[in-house]
């Protein structure tokens, strides 16, 4: 006799954390972001490919990624930053070996209604991205407008309807629970984006971002 059962293969798992000390960072990288913002000879502008037109980023911004990720004896951002994230990154890999590149680091900055398109972090053709991170610096769960994932078999299964003729279509979609503080750490290649939110002049949603090559994991065997 054959024992039936019901198994899920192929799971995506996303991570859910939140840094050590948000107000830390918020104090620390709120007054710089907003100077860089305000700042009309600084480049805000999204890069080339980009459909969002609106939205201000330090993608593009090579001074910016020095100031954030790489510490001197002067800037405590950067060693407070790499301090709170790392520290979240260990969690997320249950404290096994590990070691890793951020290959990006950036700001985006939301005020006005602006938007990020339906987007992956797969990089060039010669890019070994493994994770895309996101901090939630500055986020009112009320006001602002959430991070959205969508289902990477959305359009293969669409194409089967007869397969799944009760699937409810907002199950293509999925909107994790973010409070301020929270970071989020996802498959490059997992498909996210940001709709256009309300307008929060008072209170910007403020996001920082990496990219992440993970070069080992887990204890080497040989």
């Amino acid at each position: 006799m054959i024992n039936s059962y019901r198994k899920e293969i192929f799971p995506i798992s996303i991570y859910h954390g939140s840094v050590e000390n948000n107000d830390r960072l918020k104090d620390m990288l709120i007054p710089y972001i907003f100077e860089k913002v305000k700042d009309e000879n600084i480049n805000n502008d999204p890069p080339d490919g980009w459909f969002t037109k609106s939205l201000k980023t330090s993608f593009d911004n090579k001074d910016v990624i020095q100031d954030l990720w790489n510490p001197d004896d002067d800037n405590n951002i950067a060693k407070e930053l790499r301090r709170q994230y790392l520290k979240v990154i260990d969690q997320f890999f249950m404290h096994e070996e590990w070691s890793a590149e951020i290959d990006h680091v950036w700001y985006n900055y939301y005020v006005d209604g602006e938007y990020q398109e339906a987007h992956k972090h797969l990089g060039k053709y010669n890019d070994t991205i493994t994770f895309a991170f996101v901090h939630f610096l500055s986020y009112d769960p009320e006001n602002h407008a959430p991070l959205i994932f969508s289902d990477p078999m959305s359009d293969i299964k669409s194409m089967q309807p007869k397969l799944c003729p009760t699937q409810d279509p907002t199950g293509e979609k999925h909107i994790p629970r973010i409070k301020e503080g929270d970071v989020m750490m996802f498959p490059c290649w997992l498909e996210h984006e940001v709709r256009p939110g309300k307008r929060t002049p008072d209170y910007p949603r403020v996001s920082v971002a990496l990219n992440i090559n993970v070069n080992e994991f887990g204890p080497d065997d040989d």
